[in-house]
C-alpha cells in the first residue's frame, strides 16, 4: 500500500502521524486506528493502530522495544479479540483501566491526553531512528 492510497485525512489527528510513520518504514497498517475517545461509548478510550499481519512483526517489535526502553508509557503489539486483529497499543492503558476498579474501559481525560502524547512521541521516535 503506497502512502498515496492511505486516507490520512480520515484518520484521527492524534494517531495520524504514528500511522504515517509506521507505513513509512514498511509496517503496513489497516483501515482501522483510533486516537482514543472518552466521549464515545462505542469506541476504545485509548490510542491504537491496526497492523497488517503480513507486515514485519520483527521490525515493529524491535522499534517498540527500543522506544519502551526510553519512555514511561509502554507500547506493545498484541492480538485482540475474536477477530484476532493485530494491534499496536499501550500497555499502560490496560494498567490504567485495571486501576479504575470497574469493568469500564474509561480513563480520565488527563490519562487519555498522556497516551495521545505518547502516540505522537512513538511516531517521532520511528521517524528519527529508523531508516526505511
Amino acid at each position: 500500500m503506497s502512502s498515496m492510497s492511505i486516507p490520512y485525512g480520515e484518520i484521527d489527528p492524534r494517531i495520524r502521524r504514528l500511522v504515517y510513520a509506521l507505513n513509512g518504514v514498511g509496517i503496513k497498517t489497516l483501515d482501522a486506528s483510533c486516537e482514543g475517545h472518552n466521549d464515545r461509548p462505542y469506541v476504545h478510550s485509548h490510542p491504537w493502530v491496526a497492523i497488517d499481519p503480513n507486515s514485519s512483526v520483527e521490525l515493529l517489535d524491535g522499534m517498540v522495544d527500543r522506544y519502551n526502553r526510553q519512555h514511561e508509557i509502554q507500547w506493545e503489539r498484541r492480538i485482540r479479540g475474536e477477530s484476532a486483529k493485530t494491534v499496536l497499543e499501550t500497555v499502560t492503558y490496560r494498567e490504567l483501566c485495571s486501576q479504575c476498579g470497574t469493568d469500564s474501559e474509561e480513563i480520565s481525560e488527563l490519562q487519555l491526553e498522556e497516551l495521545k502524547i505518547s502516540a505522537e512521541q512513538l511516531a517521532l521516535f520511528i521517524e528519527d531512528n529508523i531508516n526505511p
